[in-house]
């Protein structure tokens, strides 16, 4: 399970339903369907968690000048730089995913 430091919790529950219905329609065998669900969610799902975790563990960072390059970080990485990325993580479209993607 994610942490809840990105609020991105019920988003992937939801994703998780979507791919997970597309693939129960698309394969009549359902631990092939099963198979491929794990399949294409593992990725996103593994960099979804790790960039919580992140951002979990620097957000509790107490001292002082770990604290102060955290903000600094922040700040610097609020850019458009970091919109873009942000961008393209929230606009992942589960139904537009091939279920033969490997």
């Amino acid at each position: 399970p994610t942490t809840p430091n990105m609020g991105q919790g019920a988003a992937m529950a939801i994703e998780d339903a979507i791919v997970l219905a597309r693939c129960l329609s698309g394969y009549p065998d359902p631990v092939a369907a099963f198979r491929v669900y794990e399949r294409l969610r593992s990725a996103r799902m593994a960099k979804v968690t790790s960039i919580s975790r992140y951002y979990g563990v620097m957000g509790q960072w107490k001292n002082p000048g770990a604290a102060w390059l955290r903000n600094k970080l922040l700040r610097l990485g609020s850019g458009k730089a970091a919109m873009k990325g942000y961008l393209n993580f929230v606009r992942y479209d589960p139904q537009r995913i091939s279920l033969n993607a490997g």
